[in-house]
């Protein structure tokens, strides 16, 4: 409080007599209130003080948890689309043949493939997953192997997959 006081007193705000009756005063006002006022006071203040660290403790371990949980989704991602390229059927995945399926988004797309693709997609033995792409939907044909793999694993990724 003192520094307030000299700071108003150079800027000119107030001068020396109202600073010594500010001052007197605030003696008058801890004198009536008596110790046991002024110490619960105190005690409230750090009862205060102690409930806004743990307010701010409990938003920061939120934070983390939260950032904790989205490396856990990249990294999740990361291992998906590692397993979805090694698994990747690229010979024939341009042709004149289309073929439809559902994609996660609900949305009915359409790959223009090779007979031959679009018969392994029919028979089992190939499946279409879904990349995780923040950009977008991107989508690959994989083995049968690997299409086993990720409907264990990651099921919601799989568009389409007619196994028996």
């Amino acid at each position: 409080m003192g520094n307030l006081r000299e700071q108003l007193l150079k800027a000119k705000l107030i001068d020396e007599n109202q600073a010594r009756e500010a001052r007197r005063e605030q003696r008058q006002k801890r004198r009536e209130k008596g110790m046991k006022a002024l110490q619960q006071e105190a005690r409230e203040k750090q009862e205060a003080f102690l409930r806004e660290q743990e307010t701010v403790a409990d938003r920061n371990r939120e934070q983390a948890r939260e950032q904790r949980k989205q490396d856990d989704q990249r990294e999740r991602n990361l291992r998906l689309v590692q397993r979805i390229q090694a698994g990747e059927i690229r010979e024939g995945s341009r042709g004149n043949t289309s073929f439809y399926f559902v994609a996660r988004s609900g949305i009915i797309p359409c790959l223009e493939i090779s007979p031959a693709l679009a018969g392994a997609l029919r028979s089992g033995s190939a499946a279409i997953v879904e990349k995780p792409s923040p950009h977008g939907e991107a989508f690959s044909i994989v083995n049968q192997e690997t299409a086993a793999a990720l409907v264990k694993d990651a099921p919601e990724i799989v568009c389409f997959y007619k196994h028996s």
